[in-house]
């Protein structure tokens, strides 16, 4: 499971869908390990700033490069990197003690 998988599953609710389909097969290793992402993700992102929120969901599920998001908020890219890469950087660590080696950056 890489990071970009992981960011739009939590920002898409998808994450939701997953657990609902996974109590239908039985596959509670499963719900218990989404729930574990969605603890971690909400612990490092629903502290951020809404506007840094927003330029996750932006990064992650609109896919938009860093200048590009720098460029709708009129402001410069270092300042979208100093916004987000401490989050990202912190989840990513995070995430690997949850998934193992099943995580991938």
């Amino acid at each position: 499971m890489n990071f970009n998988f992981v960011m739009k599953l939590y920002f898409s609710d998808f994450y939701l869908k997953m657990i609902d389909r996974d109590k239908t097969r039985q596959r509670l290793r499963n719900i218990d390990k989404i729930k574990q992402l969605q603890a971690v993700c909400d612990k490092h992102i629903q502290a951020l700033p809404h506007d840094s929120i927003e330029m996750l969901k932006l990064r992650y599920i609109s896919e938009l490069t860093q200048k590009e998001i720098a460029t709708q908020y009129h402001i410069d890219v270092r300042t979208v990197r100093n916004r987000t890469s401490p989050v990202i950087k912190a989840l990513k660590a995070e995430l690997y003690d949850v998934l193992g080696d099943e995580f991938s950056c």
